[in-house]
């Protein structure tokens, strides 16, 4: 299962995407990850739990941005999938569990869309 929320209120609104935000100065990739779905979702996700999962290059020419986008992997607790709040409701309509399955079939946000087509969705799914 897969954490996915459909944002609002900014680039890629409208669209389905992962939680996550941008790097802090200093931080670690573990960091980051951990902070964003703190923040996001109001679960503690432990920096140890987390990995490093995929790289994406991922240009948004229309929007005048361009990422590269750190795809981290952690598994979580049964409590803890049981947790998981909207706690910014003005970014995102709300948090579900989906099947990996299912991803392909939804309007993603582009870096999600950039680590479908380039495999790194088969990559999670041989990691479960």
């Amino acid at each position: 299962m897969l954490l996915i929320g459909e944002r609002k209120g900014s680039h890629g609104a409208g669209k389905w995407a992962l939680p996550g935000g941008h790097l802090e100065q200093g931080q670690s990739f573990e960091q980051c990850a951990r902070m964003e779905v703190k923040e996001e979702c109001g679960i503690d996700v432990e920096e140890t739990l987390w990995s490093l999962l995929w790289l994406s290059n991922d240009p948004m020419p229309s929007e005048d941005l361009h990422y590269v986008t750190i795809f981290q992997v952690a598994h979580i607790t049964e409590d803890q999938t049981d947790a998981i709040r909207n706690m910014e409701e003005d970014k995102c309509v709300g948090w579900q569990w989906i099947p990996y399955s299912d991803l392909k079939n939804l309007q993603v946000f582009t870096p999600l869309q950039n680590f479908i087509s380039g495999g790194g969705l088969d990559k999670l799914q041989k990691e479960r």
